[in-house]
């Protein structure tokens, strides 16, 4: 199963949990003691026109298994789970497609950075320290992609939830 196949089911089983009154993040890997987890944060979404999509701090995470997206569990977390001290009821900001690109840019470019996550996760499980070619261009395609395809507004959340994956993948990348 491929990274793009994987997100598919954790939106359907994550949608099927929280309906769409919620915002998904794109999946980390997070190690949980000897596994390496897939993990996904949850904010409560308010859609306001002409504004966009309006999101608040998240209030849930939810794991799965990497090679399946078999849900292990959800739970509710604070805005401390993510180093921060956001009021929950206080709108973080606004939720929109990155500046310039279009639908069609975008879905490109959250194929190719799965793409990537298929080479990277597998690495970063085992803790190689010495990528592959191919694994190596996997990681620097990441480090491209990721600030482009994730929304601004959570990066701070993406950045503390899997501070030990882009700790891993910067000193993969010398």
């Amino acid at each position: 199963m491929t990274t793009e196949e994987r997100f598919k089911v954790i939106q359907s089983t994550l949608g099927g949990l929280f309906g769409n009154t919620y915002r998904q993040s794109l999946p980390l890997p997070v190690r949980k003691g000897k596994d390496v987890l897939l993990m996904v944060f949850l904010a409560p979404q308010m859609v306001k026109a002409p504004e966009g999509t309006q999101v608040f701090p998240p209030t849930h995470v939810a794991e799965f298994k990497p090679d399946t997206a078999e849900l292990l569990g959800t739970r509710v977390v604070e805005p401390s789970f993510f180093g921060r001290n956001d009021p929950n009821d206080r709108v973080l900001g606004t939720a929109n497609m990155p500046n310039g690109i279009t639908f069609e840019q975008y879905v490109k470019m959250r194929s190719e950075l799965f793409a990537a996550y298929d080479r990277l996760i597998p690495a970063f499980a085992q803790n190689s320290r010495t990528l592959a070619p191919a694994d190596l261009q996997a990681a620097r395609l990441f480090g491209e992609l990721f600030p482009k395809v994730r929304e601004s507004v959570f990066e701070d959340h993406y950045q503390r939830m899997g501070r030990e994956f882009f700790s891993w993948l910067k000193s993969v990348e010398r």
